[in-house]
């Protein structure tokens, strides 16, 4: 009897040791992924900031003056919104 009983509750802390773990795992598995996507979107956006940099450049050359967000968008296909919310965030650093 007591022997069955030890057993019984030494599988339940292994059950329960296994579950735990398994959260864990995924807890951290899931932090990693929102890291990842967090800097895969800043990179994204640094991205986009240097071509919409090049490009102002290019433009202002070709056309002789600072070309306009709709130029902007015309020759990187970036929404002129997008462009917008760039430019405005490269002011503010």
């Amino acid at each position: 009897g007591a022997y069955f009983f030890s057993t019984a509750i030494n599988e339940a802390e292994a059950v329960e040791e296994a579950y735990l773990l398994n959260v864990i795992e995924q807890a951290i598995v899931a932090a990693i992924d929102e890291e990842s996507n967090e800097e895969s979107e800043e990179d994204t956006i640094v991205a986009k900031a240097n071509l919409i940099r090049e490009a102002a450049k290019h433009l202002e050359e070709e056309l002789g003056q600072a070309p306009s967000v709709k130029e902007l968008q015309e020759y990187t296909k970036i929404t002129e919104e997008e462009i917008r919310d760039i430019l405005n965030l490269s002011k503010e650093k």
